[in-house]
């Protein structure tokens, strides 16, 4: 009976220095999309929390002022004002901005930020705007609210910024 030799062939050099290469360019390709997609989400997670911040922010103001007696600040003869100064069911409540931060102030209490520490308030422009109506002797009065939140994070290496302005007309 003859004898065979069993040859068992392995990879050469060239073919493992291929497949080294092949498997490389995937895994950077892999880990590429990785990063982005996690790159993506943080910019949705930042404009989100500028957007519901803004959001926020404008419907407190709006339900205060729809609900407010009287307005202090800003005055009629006064073009515009950082801070909005009302009556609302026998108490002074105040919004201003003080250390990036919009706050409400309820009579002599504490102060508390209506925004979260995630976001940036530049200073608001409240504006006290009148129209009377001569055949009904009525006076409208209505406040416009200008206001822009931005992002503590960076995205893409500038910070992400929105802005809201709006009117609300005052039901006294």
């Amino acid at each position: 009976m003859p004898i065979t030799k069993n040859k068992t062939r392995g990879f050469t050099l060239l073919e493992f220095l291929i497949y080294a290469v092949i498997l490389t360019v995937i895994s950077a390709a892999v880990v590429e999309i990785f990063l982005a997609m996690g790159q993506s989400q943080t910019q949705v997670d930042i404009r989100s929390e500028v957007n519901s911040n803004l959001r926020f922010a404008i419907e407190k103001i709006s339900q205060d002022l729809r609900a407010a007696s009287s307005l202090s600040t800003p005055a009629a003869d006064v073009p515009s004002s950082p801070i909005l100064v009302m009556t609302v069911g026998g108490q002074t409540i105040t919004y201003d901005v003080s250390g990036g931060q919009l706050r409400r102030q309820v009579g002599v209490g504490t102060p508390e930020a209506i925004t979260s520490d995630k976001v940036t308030v530049s200073t608001p422009t409240f504006l006290r705007l009148e129209n009377t109506n001569i055949v009904l002797a009525k006076t409208t009065i209505s406040v416009q609210i200008d206001l822009t939140i931005s992002s503590t994070a960076l995205v893409g290496g500038s910070a992400f910024s929105a802005n809201k302005k709006t009117t609300i007309s005052l039901k006294w």
